[in-house]
């Protein structure tokens, strides 16, 4: 469906209305993109990317005008508000929807606005890859994931009230920078007054060399450790500050009991994982692993039951117990066991075990499995890698 077409809009605002329950709100998501040097943009590349937010927003108000909607979301782009070279077209979209939330709000009508900026695992973003990812981080763009945009997409519902008596604007993930930032990586809204208060103290820097102070010697810093307990901390602080470099978040924001997947992490960035455990410590971290809701705390004690011969700790302490995370096939569930109980499933002893109970007794002890609903994104990746006479196949390189 073209937004842009009234008459087709019509027709499906008809079709639901006839069909289906009460429409309860509206989200205008639709984007075209035609980047190019204002003094080089033709009339129809300016109109390409306007008549999707501007047309269509219209349409759409027109339509609900007089419906009581709990929400009219209509989603903008940080673009909007810092601006990127050679979007002017989609900028002035972006500003015009602002302008409409704003009167809808006047008229007594839900209206709100999302700034969106890197959204990870689905989305344009997604889509592109690497490069396009790679440019969003010289704006100093925050990472989110799909998770933390529900929560945002809910905050927009409430602020888009009129009656709530909040900004219907909510603007997300711009990172802050340091006042002692080179000036080879300052972003390119670091002179703009506007975004003084993004700029910080030097303290921030002194965090940031901590972070990277991490990083280094983690084979060092294993040796040191007194005991396996110790060490699966510190190579947990040693990885969180690796990640919070890759996705450029404050020092210590991580939760490191959490899956990785709501980080934001897709499979650019579980690659570039896997690459630091080779280098670090000369482990292969499968990337399926990565994405299959493992967090923090699980691959570390993972890596140190793994460790190499030429790595060794000052005292022969036991390692914390590990646990190790697989798929079911069939059940669309991932399920936590001891090391012990792991054994290789094939799609008909899935299904079986699928209707086996949650939990079982081992001698006096009471096992339990968590089990949880796998990402659209795992289930296919889990499928595939079930039927490869390789395991090791779908890891990157």
């Amino acid at each position: 469906m073209d937004v842009t077409d009234k008459a087709a809009l019509r027709s499906v605002h008809q079709t639901i209305c006839d069909t289906m329950p009460p429409i309860a709100g509206v989200s205008n998501a639709a984007m075209v993109l035609r980047d190019k040097a204002f003094s080089e943009m033709t009339l129809d590349e300016m109109i390409d990317v306007l008549r999707p937010k501007v047309e269509g927003t219209k349409n759409l108000d027109e339509i609900f005008g007089n419906s009581k909607l709990d929400f009219f979301i209509l989603f903008s782009s940080l673009a909007g508000v810092i601006g990127n070279r050679g979007q002017s077209n989609y900028g002035a979209a972006n500003m015009f929807m602002t302008s409409f939330v704003n009167q809808r709000r006047k008229r007594g009508l839900a209206a709100s606005i999302i700034g969106v900026g890197m959204l990870l695992g689905v989305g344009y973003v997604a889509r592109t890859g690497a490069s396009t990812m790679s440019r969003l981080r010289t704006y100093n763009y925050m990472a989110i994931a799909e998770t933390e945009m529900h929560e945002i997409f809910a905050q927009a519902i409430a602020a888009g009230d009129p009656s709530s008596g909040e900004i219907p604007e909510i603007i997300t993930s711009l990172q802050s920078t340091s006042m002692s930032v080179s000036e080879e990586v300052r972003p390119p809204w670091y002179q703009d007054p506007r975004f003084s208060h993004y700029i910080v103290e030097q303290e921030a820097a002194r965090n940031d060399t901590g972070t990277k102070a991490a990083l280094l010697s983690v084979e060092k810093k294993l040796l040191d450790a007194k005991n396996g307990e110790e060490a699966v901390i510190l190579l947990e602080n040693c990885f969180a500050a690796k990640l919070e470099l890759i996705l450029q978040i404050p020092s210590d924001s991580v939760d490191k009991g959490i899956p990785l997947a709501d980080l934001g992490i897709d499979s650019l960035i579980a690659v570039e994982i896997r690459s630091w455990f080779l280098k670090e410590l000369t482990i292969d971290m499968p990337v399926l692993k990565v994405l299959g809701g493992s967090s923090i705390t699980d691959l570390c004690k993972d890596a140190m039951s793994r460790l190499p011969d030429s790595v060794k700790l000052r005292r022969g302490d036991p390692l914390p117990t590990k646990e190790i995370s697989s798929s079911s096939a069939d059940s669309g569930s991932i399920s936590s066991r001891h090391s012990s109980d792991e054994t290789a499933t094939t799609p008909a002893e899935s299904e079986a075990s699928a209707s086996q109970p949650t939990g079982k007794r081992v001698g006096s002890q009471r096992l339990f499995y968590r089990k949880g609903e796998m990402s659209y994104a795992e289930s296919r990746l889990w499928f595939l890698h079930l039927y490869l006479q390789d395991a090791s196949t779908c890891n990157g390189k």
